[in-house]
């Protein structure tokens, strides 16, 4: 009996699946109809249309010249919502519409200006996208600049974005943030932040660097990281330059090497910056906010003496203050501009609240007032160690 009840059970699961199996396993995908996209830019135009632009990763082997070459393409969908470009790029390609691979957004600056919120809130709840996808903006340009700029000067923009960010990683100027930062950041109660910029430059030109870049490739343009945008109440409202995305990073902690020049007795010094740390106190009269002080602790080395000495001779304590003197500077100007512009996109108050809650709970409903005519003063201690190079280890015979 007990035989005959389980060959009856396996039976009526049989024709179950037989029947409903395409609804109930999940269907395969010939990986010939499927599309992957690795980047994809959304868009706002004047008329507010909201364009979604892919690009569609697409490398052939070339089994002759036994090398991969890419034929990219961008595709733009424009539409009332978002949702209706998702269904219009699915209706367009005969390939399905693979995200899952997706590591770039860019966000065009009318878009950042005006829909950033909705467009986060979008991403976040559609399955065609990731939440560890980096955020960009294309400053002063649309996301399809920044396509058809890529595409037309032979390159695969996702992979040229890949290797900036990995080539550039911790060094300053630049950090990357992915979807889920960018929501935690209009979720926080202050809605304030930053978001790297890129934009496509003219090779020849310098712009947040110090240095030319020309090359013997037929290449006119090449995709830059150009500092900060600055995100208030939900939308671009402000962009950060050289100096002032210098010293983001360093009051972020987000540094974790650099390169900085300094110059002794007319003599210019390459000092390579190992370890840095950054740690924010508040000067308090009772409930009475009376300075806030950003104290910055590097580590550093002579990557580059051109002096024809041993620079540990003598003392180096006129060095190391040479580099305080620069790092303070940079920080300095980040907090000149976010207190001349009335937003604390260092997020001073938020870090203050953690800290100290009960007496922001004393000053939270003054603090944009407090912040900008509070005191600041930057302590820089930098510690510069023997590199033991070539004149260092001559030195000592």
């Amino acid at each position: 009996m007990k035989n005959k009840f389980n060959a009856l059970i396996i039976t009526i699961i049989v024709v179950i699946l037989a029947g409903w199996g395409e609804y109930i396993i999940p269907r395969r995908l010939d990986i010939s109809h499927i599309q992957v996209v690795e980047v994809a830019g959304l868009d706002y135009d004047k008329n507010a249309v909201l364009s979604l632009v892919f690009v569609p990763h697409t490398g052939i082997k070339n089994e002759d010249k036994k090398q991969s070459e890419i034929n990219e393409k961008y595709v733009t969908v424009s539409g009332d919502t978002f949702a209706e470009t998702i269904q219009g790029i699915q209706h367009y390609e005969d390939h399905i519409f693979v995200a899952s691979h997706l590591k770039n957004i860019i966000l065009g600056e009318k878009l950042a200006q005006n829909n950033l919120r909705e467009a986060i809130d979008f991403i976040g709840k559609d399955d065609n996208f990731r939440l560890n996808s980096k955020v960009y903006i294309a400053k002063e340009m649309s996301a399809s600049d920044i396509f058809r700029e890529g595409i037309d000067n032979n390159y695969v923009l996702s992979e040229r974005i890949d290797k900036l960010s990995l080539n550039k990683k911790g060094h300053t100027d630049v950090r990357t943030v992915e979807v889920i930062d960018v929501m935690k950041m209009l979720l926080s109660d202050s809605g304030t932040g930053v978001i790297p910029c890129i934009q496509i430059v003219e090779n020849g030109e310098p712009q947040l660097a110090d240095y030319y870049i020309e090359t013997s490739e037929d290449e006119k343009y090449r995709v830059e990281f150009l500092g900060y945008g600055v995100i208030s109440d939900g939308k671009l409202v402000e962009y950060l330059g050289k100096d002032e995305s210098n010293g983001y990073d360093y009051v972020k902690n987000l540094i974790d090497e650099d390169y900085i020049s300094v110059e002794l007795n007319g003599v210019k010094l390459g000092i390579a910056l190992i370890a840095s740390k950054a740690n924010i106190l508040f000067d308090f009269d009772n409930n009475d906010l009376r300075k806030i002080i950003i104290k910055i602790k590097t580590n550093n080395y002579i990557l580059e003496n051109a002096t024809g000495q041993n620079i540990f001779d003598n003392d180096v304590k006129p060095i190391e203050e040479l580099e305080n003197e620069k790092i303070r500077n940079v920080i300095m100007s980040t907090v000149d501009y976010s207190k001349q512009i009335g937003i604390d996109f260092l997020n001073i108050g938020e870090t203050l609240k953690f800290y100290h809650p009960y007496k922001w709970r004393a000053i939270s409903d003054s603090w944009n007032e407090i912040f900008k005519n509070v005191k600041f003063e930057v302590l820089v201690d930098s510690e510069i160690n023997n590199g033991y190079g070539i004149l260092a280890i001559n030195s000592k015979g």
